[in-house]
C-alpha cells in the first residue's frame, strides 16, 4: 500500500465508532480485504465532531458523485452501512471497495487501491450533493435564529412581497366606490276623484252629526 495515493481523510466521531466495529468484524480471508482497507483508512483519519465536518466531506449516508479514473465513468451514489445497500437505487455499502475509498474524502481528492486481482483502481470525488451533518447544522442554525445568508435573503424577499401585496390590497379597497343605489321612482300624490255627489256628501254629514 506504500506506493498508493492515500490522501488525508476526515471522519465524524459517530461514524468512526460504528465503522471501527464493522472493520474489526471483517473476515480477513484474502490478501487485502475491504475490511482491512477500511481499518487502514480509520487509522490515518482525522476524527472530528459531526458539527465540525466540512460540507464537502463524504460521511455515512452522504449522496456523492465520483469518477472512476480507470474507466472514465461518473456515478452518483449514496454511501450506506452494510445491510442498507441497494445497487438498483444507487445505495453502496461502505464495505464495498468504492465505498471504503470514498468515506472521508473531500471534494477533488482521489483515492487509489489494489483490486482483488492486483489491478490498480482510482476514483476522484467530484461533489457531495447531500450530507446529513450539513443538514443537521442548518436545521440547528435556523432553530436558533441564525439563518444562513441565502435562506435569510429568500425569507426577507417573501416577507417583502407579502407586505407589498397587503399594501396594494389596502389601496385598492380604498379606491373602491360603494355600489350605487337603484333609484326608486315614487309617483307624486294627487287627490283621487270621489264617486259621491255633493248632495250625497251633505246628507251623509248630517246623518253623522245626528
Amino acid at each position: 500500500m506504500d506506493d498508493l495515493n492515500l490522501p488525508p481523510i476526515t471522519i465524524s466521531a459517530i461514524d468512526y465508532d460504528r465503522l471501527s466495529r464493522i472493520a474489526s468484524a471483517g473476515v480477513h480471508n484474502q490478501r487485502y480485504t475491504v475490511a482491512e482497507m477500511l481499518a487502514d483508512g480509520l487509522n490515518r483519519a482525522m476524527i472530528a465532531a459531526p458539527g465540525a465536518i466540512r460540507p464537502d466531506v463524504v460521511t455515512m449516508h452522504s449522496e456523492v458523485e465520483y469518477q472512476d479514473e480507470v474507466t472514465g465513468q461518473t456515478r452518483r451514489i449514496t454511501l450506506v452501512y452494510p445491510g442498507e445497500e441497494d445497487s438498483n437505487a444507487g445505495r453502496f455499502s461502505v464495505l464495498m471497495a468504492v465505498g471504503t475509498a470514498l468515506i472521508g474524502l473531500s471534494g477533488g481528492q482521489s483515492m487509489e487501491w489494489h483490486g482483488p486481482t492486483g489491478g490498480r483502481r482510482k476514483i476522484t470525488l467530484r461533489r457531495v450533493h447531500f450530507q446529513p451533518e450539513r443538514m443537521a447544522s442548518l436545521g440547528a442554525r435556523i432553530r436558533n435564529g441564525n439563518m444562513p445568508q441565502g435562506l435569510s435573503k429568500q425569507r426577507k424577499r417573501r416577507r417583502r412581497v407579502k407586505s407589498e401585496n397587503k399594501i396594494l390590497d389596502t389601496r385598492e379597497s380604498r379606491n373602491l366606490r360603494p355600489a350605487e343605489a337603484k333609484a326608486v321612482v315614487v309617483p307624486a300624490w294627487a287627490p283621487q276623484p270621489n264617486p259621491l255627489t255633493r248632495e250625497e256628501i251633505r246628507k251623509l254629514v248630517i246623518d253623522q252629526i245626528g
